[in-house]
């Protein structure tokens, strides 16, 4: 694990470095002092040392104990044993204590290469707590991209222990980095969401409804053009017929005749041989006007007399015309009109423009949107207000036309990909008038209204966004103000203080969150004293209530300590001397059994009994007793440096640890309980830290400890001796220190001289133990 480095909200960072193995071994004091003060300088408030279990009670971490105490540097020694473990209920002390001092100034976490696994598991719970990032994030903020699968697996578990609400995986997500919404966003979110949807449905229901009725109106007023086109064309044709009639009898002129009827180009009059079945142009007039401007001559005229189109124009009868479109070369259309005379071989012909007959219609139109077409009975185009459609026959609103059994109607129609509104009028020649529009185009209007609308709503949106946004700020400021607070809170800071800013139901709730402030800080400070009276873990309980009467059954070590001469000390000084001796010898001897997860069971006069694997399981609680073991005789050997000083003769204690079976639980009554271990194991261990006196050492251990203590101390076998209570003599060891401690003793002659220990003849001097 490389070096790196952790932010916090604070503004404060956690410094982790794997090189205490290399800071042990090669700074001296001088280097140490130096590099304190510089951390002290760059705002380190707290120095966490997590050193392998090779370092414990050696000279250099007592070395570094000492140099921070004298230049006022915070320092806390982690157990590798219980982030190895790894021990959640630990995790949330170190947590705790950590997150504290990251309001103060950084925190520099220096352990060795050996626990970097353990602290790797360990650091991202840091973010967990409290619950911001998913345990997969914070994995990644100090491993990176790659934090190993069982680390991701330790961070889950852990966030599911302070949470025990989350999924059961790795992958839980708690919220990430900005995909989690505020109740502002929330709001922002549903407001927005009422009003797009009311408007949308609005606008549409009310688009529908006028588009709709834009038909209604649209394909009324198309009828009514039609129908109003059809009557005007039919009363124009049948003016045309009387006066094409009072030409062929010879009342009028054709003059008078192309006077009173603009749209004719030209008359003839045809007469037919019943014999030969020859037609001949008895007379043919040309509108002298007219014609030059469609180019119509008299030999064009002749030539479609003659023409096979000719027999046609006989087909008239007294009552009924006929009407027969013509095609010239150049592809313009002439309209035919032929009326029956006095018999069937005579015939009046009258040439009509069909531009002109359907020009002064034009001006019938509202608007130029709408398209007029005069039809013949088959669907052929006769004339058209806007040009010439293709292919006019294939036309929806003509075929139906065609096929309608009355003489009107309507329809919505599709053709080349475009919508349209038509209505027809068929006229008393068989003729049809159709008017249409594009549908896009009668619609504009409700189109128009549709983007107006939508404007409208787009407004309204941004200033109900405006108001939203604003209102919000009243209600989610106070929240996000009390969420930081409950975030200080749960790192252990009580000393927050909020003011309501409202009178409303948050303000109710603010005032109701600083009088449970206050009851938090009441009960952190009972908590805080209780805890110098008795284990943290048990003042826990104690305040959470769970501790009931009883025991159970449990196998740990204990240990018993006793200073040497202490009665002699108490009586040549004063009681406030003894006092100030023994709470500086208590404080320096508890460390050395916290650090190692023991716990101090009670102190009894100038004697301290402590246990490891009682309150919590512990593999290696023998181990952790001896290693506590050894700080205490580095301790001691600290003060009596100290003492010396002050003139305060020397002092030595006595130390003896035993593992077995006892029994653990709460022992007294309902008004006063008192955690704490009883059994064989108790007594031997207490008889055991007596036999220092008889032989002369300082710390003694049973064989049951031995024997899972391993190998990684120098031990000096005891004679056996009786103990009352034991039916067999009991074997013991001395404890001279860690095999590869240097510094420590090699045999009792030295340790008695290091430790001062008064030699008597008959002590024993022990042999190795093998």
């Amino acid at each position: 694990m490389e070096k790196g480095r952790i932010r916090f909200r604070s503004g404060f960072a956690l410094y982790h470095d794997p090189s205490l193995d290399d800071k042990f071994s090669s700074e001296g004091a001088d280097g140490i002092a130096r590099r304190v003060r510089r951390w002290k300088r760059n705002q380190v408030s707290l120095l966490v040392l997590a050193p392998d279990l090779k370092w414990m009670g050696s000279d250099e971490l007592s070395e570094w104990h000492r140099i921070c105490r004298e230049e006022g540097m915070p320092i806390l020694l982690a157990s590798v044993a219980s982030l190895t473990r790894p021990d959640f209920s630990y995790f949330r002390r170190l947590n705790q204590e950590l997150r504290t001092h990251l309001w103060k100034g950084h925190v520099l976490f220096l352990h060795s290469q050996e626990a970097s696994a353990a602290v790797r598991g360990f650091l991202p719970t840091l973010l967990i707590h409290p619950v911001e990032i998913s345990p997969d994030r914070a994995a990644e903020v100090v491993d990176g991209p790659e934090a190993p699968e069982e680390v991701r697996k330790i961070v889950a578990d852990y966030a599911r222990s302070i949470h025990p609400y989350l999924p059961q995986t790795a992958k839980t997500m708690i919220g990430k980095p900005g995909g989690r919404f505020s109740i502002r966003r929330k709001l922002l979110s549903i407001i927005t969401g009422i009003v797009v949807l009311s408007s949308v449905v609005i606008i549409t229901l009310t688009g529908d409804l006028f588009k709709k009725l834009s038909t209604v109106l649209i394909q009324d007023y198309n009828l009514s053009l039609s129908r109003m086109i059809g009557d005007a064309l039919d009363s124009d044709l049948d003016n045309v017929y009387a006066w094409g009639r009072l030409l062929g009898s010879g009342q009028e002129s054709p003059q008078s005749f192309f006077a009173k009827n603009a749209s004719a180009v030209s008359v003839a009059l045809l007469k037919r041989d019943g014999k030969t079945d020859t037609v001949k142009a008895e007379s043919i007039h040309l509108n002298e006007a007219l014609s030059k401007d469609y180019g119509v001559t008299e030999a064009e005229m002749i030539s479609l007399l003659q023409s096979d189109k000719s027999d046609e124009f006989f087909n008239a009868s007294p009552d009924v015309p006929v009407f027969s479109p013509f095609v010239r070369a150049d592809g313009s259309l002439l309209l035919i009109l032929s009326l029956w005379l006095d018999s069937e071989d005579t015939v009046q012909l009258i040439v009509l423009s069909p531009e002109r007959l359907f020009a002064r219609y034009r001006s019938a139109r509202q608007t130029e949107i709408f398209r007029l077409l005069l039809v013949d009975g088959q669907g052929r185009l006769i004339s058209a207000t806007d040009g010439a459609i293709q292919k006019i026959e294939d036309l929806p609103i003509v075929q139906s036309m065609l096929r309608s059994p009355v003489d009107n109607g309507s329809q919505l129609f599709e053709s080349e990909g475009h919508e349209y509104l038509g209505s027809f009028r068929i006229l008393k020649n068989g003729f049809g008038v159709i008017s249409l529009v594009p549908a896009d185009r009668a619609f504009e209007a409700v189109f128009r209204v549709q983007r107006q609308n939508i404007l409208i709503v787009v407004m309204i949106l941004t200033v109900a966004f405006i108001i939203v946004y604003l209102f919000s700020r009243t209600l989610t400021l106070p929240i996000v103000e009390l969420l930081h607070a409950a975030r200080r809170i749960e790192q252990g800071d009580y000393a927050v203080q909020i003011k309501p800013s409202t009178r409303d139901e948050i303000g109710s709730l603010t005032v109701a969150f600083m009088q449970m402030v206050h009851g938090l800080r009441e009960r952190q400070k009972i908590k805080e004293e209780f805890g110098k009276f008795v284990n943290p873990e048990i003042a826990e309980r104690a305040i959470q209530g769970s501790l009931r009467l009883g025991g159970e059954k449990k196998h740990c070590t204990v240990l018993f300590t006793d200073i040497r001469g202490f009665t002699q000390f108490s009586e040549s000084r004063q009681p406030e001397e003894v006092v100030d001796f023994l709470n500086r010898y208590f404080t320096a001897m508890v460390d050395s059994v916290t650090v190692t997860d023991g716990v101090v069971d009670k102190f009894i006069g100038d004697a301290i009994m402590a246990h490891w694997g009682a309150l919590l399981p512990q593999k290696d609680e023998a181990k952790r007793a001896v290693n506590s073991a050894l700080l205490m005789r580095q301790s001691l050997i600290d003060l009596n440096h100290s003492f010396a000083l002050e003139g305060i003769p020397h002092i030595n204690f006595g130390l003896g640890i035993n593992t077995g079976p006892v029994i653990a639980g709460q022992v007294g009554s309902e008004k006063r309980l008192e955690f704490t271990v009883i059994g064989d194991a108790v007594n031997l261990a207490s008889r055991i830290e007596y036999l220092n006196k008889e032989f002369g050492t300082d710390i003694l251990i049973s064989e049951s400890t031995r024997r899972i203590l391993g190998d990684d101390y120098r031990l000096v076998a005891m004679p056996s001796v009786p103990i009352r209570g034991k039916a067999e003599p009991q074997l013991t060891y001395a404890v001279l220190g860690r095999k590869n401690d240097s510094e420590a003793p090699r045999s009792l002659k030295q340790l008695r001289e290091q430790l001062r220990i008064a030699y008597r003849p008959g002590m024993p001097e022990g042999s190795d133990e093998p």
